[in-house]
């Protein structure tokens, strides 16, 4: 068996008129998935527009097998037939895990009206992706440990196209946020890659729902 973490994000467009159904949904779907399937290790959304039709869906299996036992469960059979037929330029982008960690928490509720989420994707230059991960590898884990605002760092690269980043990070607050790019981990980060990348694009996301099964190492 495969044991390889499966990382997902899922881009949809769901008309205004029809949020209320996905809402309840992606709800529904979260619920049931996470303490009920211990290889379920987070799942969420949010979108990036006022009116709420651009979403992204966020999942992290432990392994395929963990996926495999998901997908066969009613309430994700049940949530994939709705999507299916409310949602509109549905992307799906499979990432091959490289840094993934999130802080200690069952779930992440007690303070999510305030949480700060950003998707971001960058493109490197090819002949710069190895010294790229190391750069990534040391900022994330640096970050996490020293900085108590952030919660979730999980970074991926498309399996379609090798230089091709995407980033989901999730802070406590703004303060978090702007403690954590002003932070020296982050400028040296900058700055050391600042040659290595052709395009940077940053989504500002507001968070829909979004939990885990508690903390996660995954490098």
């Amino acid at each position: 068996m495969d044991e390889t973490p499966i990382f997902r994000i899922t881009k949809l467009n769901i008309k205004e008129n029809d949020r209320g159904e996905y809402i309840r949904e992606v709800e529904n779907n979260m619920h049931n998935s996470i303490p009920a399937e211990e290889g379920t290790l987070l799942i969420g959304s949010a979108h990036d527009d006022a009116h709420g039709e651009d979403n992204y869906e966020i999942e992290l299996f432990r392994n395929s097998l963990a996926e495999d036992l998901h997908i066969a469960a009613a309430h994700a059979d049940d949530f994939a037939e709705t999507i299916d037929k409310i949602s509109t330029d549905k992307e799906v982008i499979e990432l091959k895990p490289e840094v993934i960690t999130t802080k200690a928490h069952d779930a992440l509720n007690d303070n999510a009206d305030h949480f700060v989420m950003r998707l971001v994707k960058v493109e490197v230059k090819p002949e710069d992706a190895e010294k790229f991960a190391h750069e990534v590898k040391k900022e994330m884990t640096t970050s996490m440990a020293a900085e108590p605002g952030m919660e979730i760092m999980m970074s991926g690269v498309n399996k379609k196209n090798e230089n091709e980043w995407y980033f989901v990070e999730v802070y406590f607050d703004d303060k978090a946020y702007d403690a954590h790019i002003k932070s020296a981990q982050y400028l040296e980060y900058v700055e050391n890659t600042d040659g290595m990348v052709v395009r940077r694009d940053v989504k500002n996301l507001v968070r829909d729902t979004l939990a885990t099964q508690g903390a996660i190492v995954l490098d």
